[in-house]
């Protein structure tokens, strides 16, 4: 008989399905605005969270490099999602890309069984500044798509319940 499948607690979170990010307003107008969800996203990821370092070697050193770390690199969260000309989730974006200030985000994960959660999934509150939003491309074979791109400044993460 054979044995039934048991999913790997590391590979608990693997589709996005049902994965929602939302745009609220400017960062640091309160209140912060009502979220409008970014429609018809395809995948999404967070790139190139950094630390910088800074040199601090001297006489006591050993003959050996020394490092101090200073200023964190949040990195970006790009995405690409189904080009809907009157999503207002995109028109959004679009617009937040034009004004160049930073926005307030949430992304809002599926419940992960595996990790014990039932209610709700892990929540990512972002701020940033939208870099990439607007251009698409267009084909007689797919859909057409966008991509973005967010620069963050902070996020504050809520593990699900």
């Amino acid at each position: 008989m054979p044995t039934p499948f048991v999913p790997v607690p590391s590979k608990g979170q693997i589709l996005g399905s049902g994965c929602t990010l939302s745009i609220l307003g400017i960062t640091g107008i309160v209140p912060a605005g009502t979220p409008v969800p970014v429609g018809e996203l395809s995948d999404f990821k967070f790139a190139s969270i950094k630390r910088s370092t800074t040199t601090n070697t001297n006489f006591d050193s050993g003959n050996v490099v020394q490092k101090l770390g200073t200023t964190l690199d949040l990195g970006s969260l790009t995405g690409t999602y189904n080009r809907v000309s009157n999503n207002a989730g995109q028109l959004a974006l679009i617009a937040a890309n034009a004004n160049g200030a930073a926005y307030d985000f949430t992304l809002q994960l599926t419940p992960n069984p595996l990790a014990g959660q039932t209610t709700t999934g892990d929540l990512y509150k972002l701020s940033g500044i939208v870099t990439e939003a607007g251009a698409f491309d267009l084909s007689q074979t797919k859909v057409s798509s966008a991509t973005f791109s967010i620069d963050l400044n902070s996020i504050l993460f809520t593990a699900g319940s």
